[in-house]
């Protein structure tokens, strides 16, 4: 029981036992991978195909994780995650290009004239 306890404790382990171990959600290591974008985006993506809320917030905080989060997972916008996106290229402009029919016409030239 030890391992279980570090394993909801680090994203990582709980990550890859959820994923290798288990083949579905970890529920007592979440908060763990919620910590870290990069698992976040992981556990999302491979583990339960889906939106990962409680991860959100770690996930918005790296711009390539949370430009890949909206477009394989969310596939619209990721508000939570526009500040810091607009701000990396490429993927301002991969992201811009990908939910550009979202944005009103006030926020695409707004867009624009951030990139």
């Amino acid at each position: 029981m030890v391992k279980n306890g570090w394993m909801m404790e680090n994203a990582e382990a709980a990550y890859r036992y959820a994923s290798y171990t288990l083949k579905g959600r970890f529920i007592a290591g979440e908060p763990a991978i919620a910590q870290h974008p990069m698992w976040s985006y992981f556990y999302a993506a491979n583990v339960i195909r889906r939106r990962f809320e409680l991860g959100e917030p770690a996930i918005a905080q790296d711009a390539h994780y949370a430009y890949l989060y909206a477009d394989e997972i969310l596939n619209c916008r990721f508000p939570l995650s526009e500040d810091l996106i607009i701000l990396s290229l490429p993927f301002s402009e991969y992201y811009f290009n990908r939910f550009n029919h979202q944005f009103t016409e006030q926020e695409k030239v707004l867009w624009l004239l951030k990139i």
